[in-house]
């Protein structure tokens, strides 16, 4: 639906007042009501997918023939970010321009940006690749269960030999 569209030059990620527990490419406010379309899917397989949002010739608010094209694409297991921005013109008009490409956590205290495209205003006219790759040990665990919640395995392939219908998580 909507998000908060306004922000202050020195509202640098990582910060609470910029959304949380997101990606941020090139968040600034558009306006899809007006145009464009905003496709996504899943391709791949498992555990090696990749989810794919593509923005595509979005209008800007209140600028509505300045478009922006762009994709976000989430790589399943290796927990990789890339933004992939083809053209995001700079809409003076509304919010003096702002934007900003980066990831935060829940909070908004940790969070990264690549430099030059923090808060500010900027734009692109030639396709940019920003890529966000974790650093450090997995903080998840995989496991299987079974339908009473017990582990009975943490392997991404499991084997079982049920004797009735059953279901594992």
């Amino acid at each position: 639906t909507f998000c908060p569209w306004s922000f202050e030059p020195d509202e640098l990620v990582p910060t609470p007042d910029l959304p949380t527990n997101g990606v941020l490419g090139a968040y600034h406010d558009i306006d899809p009501s007006e145009g464009g379309t905003i496709e996504y899917t899943t391709v791949g397989v498992a555990p090696q997918r990749q989810f794919k949002v593509s923005f595509v010739h979005i209008p800007h608010f209140d600028c509505n023939e300045l478009l922006t094209t762009q994709q976000i694409i989430l790589y399943e297991s290796s927990n990789v970010i890339d933004v992939i921005v083809t053209e995001k013109p700079s809409c003076q008009d509304w919010n003096d321009g702002l934007a900003v490409i980066g990831i935060q956590n829940a909070t908004g205290t940790v969070g990264y940006s690549p430099q030059g495209r923090n808060t500010g205003v900027w734009s692109v006219t030639f396709q940019e690749l920003w890529r966000f790759i974790p650093d450090g040990e997995p903080n998840y665990v995989f496991e299987w269960l079974d339908e009473l919640g017990n582990s009975i395995g943490n392997t991404q392939e499991i084997t079982v030999n049920p004797t009735e219908t059953s279901t594992y998580t």
